[in-house]
């Protein structure tokens, strides 16, 4: 049982992080924007669902025998709630992972070329410590503003160039 566990959250975790090792620029707001919009509530009922099914059907017998009614409730009430969270931002993350790959693999695709200059550059550490570099610049396609994670300092007004694609799901992306 422990393997079959072990082998799931695996296989999660490559497909989180599949867009993140294969596409190499791809829109993550409008990614979060999509998933917030159309599936948060689809994802908290299941998650909630989840949560108590798991809990009912064998965490349950796993707490320390009390006395207390009080205490006991808090116990089921604090522990559903923190399995609802946890299966939440798994399926978050499995969702934008989804988005971010079905934009780059399924039709239909047009390329553009962008060729912008760039309004706002900003940097972020990770907790690992790697640097990220993050742009904004107008999409010519419908002069929204996008942020875009690259791979090397700009300048605000230097000239952001590549090309890229529209997804699927309206997104610019570049594998390359």
């Amino acid at each position: 049982m422990k393997i079959k566990i072990t082998g799931f959250l695996v296989i999660i975790a490559i497909w989180i992080s599949f867009p993140f090792f294969e596409i190499k620029y791809f829109e993550t707001n409008s990614s979060y924007h999509i998933v917030y919009h159309y599936f948060l509530l689809p994802i908290l009922i299941v998650s909630t669902l989840g949560a108590i099914i798991l809990y009912a059907k064998y965490l349950k017998k796993l707490n320390t025998p009390t006395n207390s009614k009080t205490k006991r409730t808090l116990q089921n009430i604090f522990t559903i709630t923190f399995l609802a969270l946890i299966f939440s931002g798994i399926l978050c993350g499995l969702t934008v992972s989804t988005i971010i790959t079905t934009n780059a693999y399924l039709e239909p695709q047009k390329a553009i070329t962008i060729n912008e200059p760039v309004t706002k550059y900003n940097t972020d550490r990770t907790k690992w410590g790697r640097l990220r570099h993050y742009i904004n610049f107008k999409n010519p396609t419908n002069n929204l503003q996008i942020r875009l994670e690259v791979y090397r300092k700009y300048h605000v007004g230097e000239k952001f160039t590549k090309d890229m694609k529209i997804g699927k799901w309206g997104q610019l992306y570049s594998i390359e």
